[in-house]
């Protein structure tokens, strides 16, 4: 199970008040999303952001699985890197927000369940990425590459 970082101490800083509008950018299994949610109800929105499509389905199952209906309706999910905020922001017409968290840990999902090799504890492929849907793998680099170019 996930527990989500610093929780009490986020809200804390972004201070969210009923109505008001956040972005996570790196939404992950959506514990401080949640959270978010409940302090910005009752009409608050919240715009979610990863760049892994497994962890946005783990995600919305998560909320689904709580029977936040409500909250589903309160909260746009975007698979993309956080890097293109402003084109996603305009793309998704989220543009009234009070607050912006990234959340710039590793998820625990990569280290325990995604395959990728991230963790020592596991005889996985030597893969490393975040998101499936990029191409390059730590494997291609490590045994491909040469030292130029990792050194670039």
């Amino acid at each position: 199970m996930h527990i989500p970082v610093l929780q009490k101490e986020v809200l804390r800083y972004l201070d969210p008040k009923p109505n008001q509008n956040f972005i996570d950018a790196t939404i992950g299994e959506g514990g401080h999303a949640l959270a978010i949610l409940e302090k910005t109800s009752p009409n608050g929105k919240l715009l979610g952001i990863d760049w892994s499509p497994e962890i946005i389905e783990n995600c919305k199952l998560k909320i689904k699985n709580e029977g936040a209906r409500r909250r589903r309706e309160r909260i746009t999910f975007v698979c993309d890197n956080f890097a293109n905020l402003k084109e996603i922001v305009k793309r998704e017409r989220f543009l009234a927000v009070s607050g912006i968290l990234f959340d710039l840990g590793m998820s625990s999902w990569h280290l325990e369940e995604a395959g990728r090799g991230f963790s020592f504890l596991k005889n996985e492929p030597l893969d490393m990425r975040y998101s499936s849907q990029n191409l390059l793998t730590a494997e291609k680099i490590v045994n491909y590459w040469s030292k130029s170019e990792i050194e670039k």
